[in-house]
């Protein structure tokens, strides 16, 4: 691991303990963090040292299987994703639709306030998305 990679791991983890979050840094490469009842993941990258990316995994999970659900919550995400910055849905294994934030940076200055302003707007769209889905759903 590089010393900027551990840089970053250490300026995240000096951001969480001076909001009093528990951590856990159990898998190379990504932190995992609770915040308000919500799971978080930091997740860095070795190969590159001014990148990180910051989830809300299993927000959501699709039901069904058909077409017509595939591209109903297809929709739904690609509508979500062009209304928002910054914050990007995705669906994973297991019809799992996550949230992500990616982010490259260049400097440490203010960083406390990038990371702080990551989890906010994971934590405010995560909402935004429910109201999104509900509102196709009466469609």
């Amino acid at each position: 691991m590089s010393n900027a990679i551990r840089k970053m791991q250490s300026k995240f983890i000096q951001y969480l303990s001076s909001k009093n979050l528990a951590f856990q840094n159990n898998v190379e490469e990504q932190i995992t963090f609770q915040y308000e009842d919500l799971n978080y993941l930091f997740v860095y990258d070795n190969s590159d040292s001014n990148y990180f990316r910051m989830l809300l995994p299993n927000i959501f999970k699709i039901e069904g299987e058909s077409d017509v659900d595939k591209c109903k919550y297809g929709s739904i995400i690609n509508d979500f994703n062009t209304t928002y910055k910054v914050v990007k849905a995705f669906v994973l294994t297991e019809n799992q639709v996550w949230l992500s934030v990616e982010q490259f940076i260049y400097s440490d200055e203010h960083i406390e306030l990038l990371f702080e302003r990551c989890v906010m707007s994971l934590k405010a769209t995560i909402e935004l998305f429910y109201k999104k889905v509900n509102e196709a759903i009466r469609e």
